[in-house]
């Protein structure tokens, strides 16, 4: 997928501006159902306000949509109460946005995305795409996190994920 090798050559600087947005994008809102297939989005557009983070930090989610795809399809849909969204989106702006370093070894590509559309009260929802194969990115549509050597993604991020997102909606 191209957004890997983009993400990838991005340049130096401030955490996160390595990242590179693709497009077409896709917007979703939290409280709707999920689009039935991504088309041919590649990623969201950017919603974020502008902050450092992923997600505002000085507004707290009253509710998430979570999105699951394979193969461009809709394979789940999950929706988050204000409890659970506050809590992903809290592990989720302490992921770690500094460019990557060093080569990786990513396990194999397979066509999974999950889009999460966060619902900040009367402001606009911020969604989140998330290319949960091979080496994994998540970003805003600005700013973007990479997985490799960083456990604030695979360990916290990740894990809080499993919790609150059921298995059987995975």
């Amino acid at each position: 997928m191209a957004l890997v090798a983009l993400a990838l050559s991005g340049c130096a600087g401030t955490p996160g501006t390595w990242f590179t947005p693709s497009r077409p994008t896709i917007s979703v809102t939290a409280t709707a159902s999920c689009p039935a297939v991504l088309g041919s989005a590649r990623d969201v557009p950017d919603r974020s306000g502008g902050s450092g983070k992923l997600l505002p930090d000085s507004r707290q989610p009253t509710a998430a949509l979570v999105c699951s795809y394979k193969n461009r399809d809709l394979a789940s849909q999950t929706q988050l109460g204000a409890e659970g969204s506050r809590e992903l989106a809290s592990v989720i702006n302490k992921i770690d946005l500094a460019k990557p370093k060093g080569n990786f070894n990513c396990p194999a590509l397979f066509d999974e995305v999950t889009i999460m559309a966060f619902q900040f009260g009367h402001a606009d929802d911020v969604d989140l795409w998330w290319n949960a194969s091979g080496c994994q990115t998540l970003d805003n549509g600005r700013l973007g996190a990479f997985e490799g050597a960083n456990p604030s993604f695979y360990e916290a991020f990740q894990n809080t994920y499993a919790r609150l997102v059921p298995a059987a909606t995975r």
